[in-house]
């Protein structure tokens, strides 16, 4: 994958096992922060996060658990439908000019 930096915002997409126990949780869909990118290992980076509380046991997570933020993700109320985004602005009650 690649691409990472430092205070890029990602998005997780995997929340599943971790190898130990008192690791850290994510959650899925929950939006974080790069804060250290460490080298590949098993061909995979990992990716410390600014919102989760590093532990003993606990270095970084696998770069395949995020996807990079767009601003689509931002804010769900943009739409690539564009019959929806033209949409003229809603009036008042029915009938009202």
């Amino acid at each position: 994958m690649g691409g990472w930096y430092v205070g890029q915002r990602i998005v997780c997409v995997d929340n599943g096992f971790l190898d130990f126990s008192d690791a850290p949780e994510l959650t899925e869909g929950s939006i974080y922060t790069v804060v250290e990118i460490l080298p590949k290992k098993r061909g995979f980076f990992g990716l410390r996060i600014k919102e989760v509380e590093a532990k003993e046991k606990y270095h970084a997570f696998d770069e395949r658990r995020f996807q990079p933020l767009t601003e689509a993700a931002r804010d769900p109320r943009q739409s690539s439908d564009l019959s929806v985004a033209r949409a003229p602005p809603a009036r008042g009650p029915a009938g009202a000019p």
